[in-house]
């Protein structure tokens, strides 16, 4: 198990408790986004806040790669087609 040093505990304390507003701040940015993955109807909301996410760690440096998601299926859409897949079975083992 790796421990941080108590200096280096305290230079990383310093600097969040320096940053607090803005960390806030970007928080408070990212939540304002109501992308709910589990709503369809979010969806768009839910590209959108990947984008914003993306553009953060494009300011850090970092290289983003956006894919296509295809469609979303909800979980009623998935249990649906796991009863059918069941009833399928069932009726072929009565055959």
């Amino acid at each position: 198990m790796h421990y941080v040093s108590l200096i280096t505990y305290l230079v990383i304390c310093s600097h969040i408790d320096g940053n607090k507003a803005q960390y806030i701040k970007t928080l408070a940015d990212s939540v304002a986004i109501k992308s709910v993955s589990a709503w369809p109807e979010s969806r768009p909301e839910c590209v959108r806040v990947m984008k914003w996410f993306g553009e953060k760690l494009k300011e850090l440096g970092a290289a983003v790669e956006y894919r296509e998601l295809g469609q979303q299926v909800t979980i009623f859409q998935q249990f649906n087609a796991c009863m059918l897949n069941l009833l399928l079975i069932a009726i072929n083992w009565n055959f």
